[in-house]
């Protein structure tokens, strides 16, 4: 196992390496090939109502969170075919949930929660997760290790009525998308702490008004057009922006309830998100929440998100980042 994370507490940090997020649909090229990819087709009018989980094996089975922890932690030993020593594949409920063949009085998941807290034996053995990391498996471990899904969202279905209609608009340009604070809740812009000036550059605004120094920050919105100061999505029902650095690190950036997220340099640590370093460029960047994620075509370079996902979006960013 050797890339090593670290945790901040997935729609997600954008911008490519030579300017900012590339596209809205997920990456079918995806170095996650245990997270359900995002399809491109539009929806039949027949089609389930029902989410559909992700069909590929890796992750099956596993919350969006606790998949993408345990491939990223794990999986270049413990994959479909072990090796570096490994002698046992850690992918699926199914292979979390076991009988350890090392303890039979617990299951795999168990026993490499114990590795991952082990100073003597730590996994992955470059060296011990952050604990933020580490949470992800042990509450799920905790609430019961409960089978979860990882799957895009449904795109809408078709509204283009029909006949004379789409006649009439067939060679008409699409009217651009009115502005609506989804939230219904605009910022007071000389508020501090957390919430303040959500869809504002965070990271050039606090640099310009002496404020608290980020590695990364952003908003995430429940759609693409959004105002500045308008609150984006609650995030405090556990929806996390990931972010995998081009050396393997993954950290967790929680979603407060303005829709803010931010990463701060070490040594300083606040409540919202844990110190790191500077992340390793160039970076792939997903929006997690409950069984649904949203990851970003392509790998980002820039880290103040809201600089190209402003209302209307800019650098190809198509407006905002948005929730699953």
């Amino acid at each position: 196992m050797k890339p090593r994370l670290v945790f901040l507490a997935t729609s997600l940090v954008l911008a490519a390496a030579a300017g900012c997020y590339t596209g809205s649909a997920v990456d079918t090229n995806s170095p996650y090939p245990h997270v359900a990819v995002e399809s491109t087709e539009p929806e039949t009018e027949d089609s389930d109502d029902e989410e559909e989980p992700s069909k590929l094996a890796e992750g099956k089975g596993l919350p969006c969170d606790v998949a993408l922890l345990i491939k990223t932690a794990c999986g270049s030993c413990h994959g479909a075919t072990p090796k570096n020593g490994a002698e046992n594949t850690i992918a699926t409920w199914e292979d979390l949930t076991a009988e350890s063949a090392f303890d039979p009085s617990k299951t795999v998941a168990e026993v490499a929660l114990a590795r991952m807290k082990s100073e003597v034996s730590p996994m992955p053995p470059s060296g011990n997760l952050g604990k933020d990391e580490i949470d992800i498996l042990e509450e799920w471990i905790d609430g019961g290790m409960k089978k979860g899904t990882c799957a895009p969202p449904k795109a809408p279905k078709s509204d283009a009525g029909s006949g004379e209609a789409r006649d009439a608009g067939r060679d008409a340009a699409p009217a651009p998308r009115p502005s609506v604070c989804t939230s219904g809740v605009t910022a007071d812009p000389d508020r501090y702490g957390g919430a303040m000036r959500p869809g504002n550059a965070c990271i050039s605004c606090h640099a310009s008004q002496s404020g608290p120094t980020f590695v990364a920050a952003g908003t995430v919105y429940p759609t693409l057009v959004e105002p500045n100061d308008c609150n984006g999505t609650n995030g405090t029902n556990g929806t996390k922006v990931l972010i995998i650095d081009a050396n393997g690190v993954m950290r967790v950036l929680p979603v407060n309830s303005a829709g803010n997220f931010w990463l701060r340099p070490p040594p300083v640590a606040d409540a919202q998100a844990p110190a790191s370093a500077e992340i390793a460029k160039p970076y792939k960047a997903v929006v997690v929440r409950g069984n649904q994620i949203r990851e970003m075509k392509g790998t980002q370079s820039e880290t103040d998100c809201n600089t190209c996902h402003t209302e209307r979006g800019r650098n190809g960013a198509p407006g905002r980042i948005m929730a699953p």
